[in-house]
């Protein structure tokens, strides 16, 4: 009995260094999720008080289903109208 202990400790051991941790799903990671740069909307529109709504308009002009104002590719950047096909965090 302590032999197949044994055995199914160390098939789990070299299950978890071979293979690592799971990660289970994995965020971002699928191309609906990209935000991709708006091509319409105004510069300055993220500016105004209504700016999200003026972004997702926007981004439905593109065809795309979601647009947010977002600081990308830093957080120090300049709020800019983002698009992307589905909502993702």
């Amino acid at each position: 009995m302590a032999g197949i202990a044994n055995g199914v400790g160390l098939l789990i051991s070299f299950m978890l260094i071979c293979g690592g941790m799971p990660k289970g799903h994995a965020l971002g990671t699928s191309p609906y999720c990209e935000k991709v740069l708006s091509r319409f909307a105004p510069p300055g529109n993220c500016l105004k008080k209504n700016g999200n709504a003026l972004c997702k308009e926007s981004c439905a002009n593109e065809q795309f289903r979601e647009g947010v104002c977002l600081h990308l590719p830093k957080p120090q950047s300049k709020l800019n109208c983002y698009c992307s096909v589905l909502k993702c965090p």
